[in-house]
């Protein structure tokens, strides 16, 4: 892959930016014209934000399984899911590593079917040479915390069809509102607390504390879905300031990249232990990640050594529509056993950092750690 990258420049200059990338989600579909009686077909082993935006476009999410070894969705199973009230699939991105979009483009194509592009955990990555978020038919994106990005919580999204940016952009100026402004003081502090505090020794503690303050609601955390209600922040844009501090970041995208991609070769040629190994990719595809995955036998025992010796791992996804389980799950439209390679990863897989705090002794210990907890 060349190391020239451009996607971020791009993004700021075509993207329009929401509250959080799942309101992106279902103001594409709107602009598209899916709604109540259409389905969407998407990935199980995925985040709540995706079957949540298409609820709140009033579709239903219809779950196909991925591909063997791998972390994206089977195209054949894609196929599989199609009937008469499928208006639209989306291709998720995992982790950075593109989805199979050549076989994708062709049952989208034969079946008049929207092509839309997860791009939450990826700007540069590229398939066949184009870059993620340019294939399709539209792309959202995602940046909150452990995304690529980080601004505090923030979405965006990308259309080619003209007319149906042109409805983005009108339901963006005469629907949506910005949020409160104690909401938005509330993102900033914690996203200067994130600036100031995080660093990989830390990961453990911060998580905890990250999640109990989001329970309480002092803090704004990454899943907010209730299945009995629709989410006030589905109207919601971006908050200016946090805007500008996107449209920063994402003129950084491409040192960014380029980090990330020596970071990933430098875990891949640490000498992993044989039973930690990483997921299959496309052919075409050249991933910039956003993690560094990895399937494991015992990933339990992996995670309790890591938190003895405040090594930061990350296990997402813990299930197969994260963190949904049991009633919640049937909550969302899965049903359990219907996608066993996504279930079967969401047991297995855990992730290793690539953000800027990460260096070379880091990766050492990282991969020391693994090694000896799966020996």
């Amino acid at each position: 892959m060349s190391l020239e990258f451009s996607g971020g420049a791009r993004l700021a200059a075509e993207g329009i930016t929401y509250f959080r990338g799942r309101v992106a989600l279902a103001e594409i579909l709107r602009a598209f014209r899916v709604g109540p009686g259409d389905e969407v077909v998407t990935q199980a082993f995925t985040c709540v934000a995706v079957p949540e935006g298409i609820r709140a476009a009033g579709a239903t999410p219809v779950y196909a399984d991925l591909l063997a070894d791998g972390v994206t969705v089977d195209p054949r199973a894609v196929a599989d899911r199609i009937t008469p009230r499928t208006r639209a699939v989306i291709a998720q991105h995992t982790f950075g590593i593109p989805s199979e979009m050549t076989a994708l483009s062709a049952i989208c194509a034969a079946n008049g079917l929207l092509l839309i592009e997860d791009c939450a955990h990826t700007v540069d990555s590229r398939y066949g040479g184009a870059t993620v978020g340019t294939i399709g038919d539209a792309a959202f994106y995602s940046f909150e915390w452990g995304k690529p990005h980080v601004v505090g919580i923030g979405g965006m999204a990308r259309v080619r069809d003209v007319a149906a940016r042109q409805r983005l952009a009108e339901a963006h100026r005469d629907r949506l509102r910005y949020p409160p402004a104690l909401r938005t003081a509330r993102l900033h502090a914690q996203y200067m607390a994130f600036r100031i505090l995080y660093r990989p020794s830390l990961f453990w503690t911060l998580r905890s504390a990250f999640r109990l303050l989001s329970r309480v609601g002092v803090t704004e955390g990454n899943y907010q879905y209730d299945p009995a209600a629709l989410a006030d922040e589905f109207a919601l844009r971006m908050a200016p300031s946090l805007d500008r501090r996107l449209a920063r970041a994402l003129s950084r995208s491409g040192p960014d990249s380029v980090r990330r991609l020596a970071l990933a070769a430098s875990y891949a040629g640490a000498g992993l232990i044989s039973t930690a190994r990483r997921p299959v990719a496309p052919t075409a595809a050249d991933p910039v990640l956003v993690r560094f995955p990895l399937f494991v036998e015992d990933r339990e025992r992996l995670a309790a050594h890591a938190r003895e010796q405040r090594v930061e791992t990350a296990l997402w996804y813990e299930t197969p529509v994260h963190p949904c389980r049991g009633r919640d799950l049937l909550a969302v439209g899965y049903h359990e056993g219907s996608c066993p390679r996504a279930e079967e990863a969401a047991r297995r897989i855990i992730s290793l950092p690539l953000h800027s705090r990460v260096g070379p002794q880091h990766v050492d210990r990282t991969v020391a750690m693994i090694n000896r907890a799966l020996s």
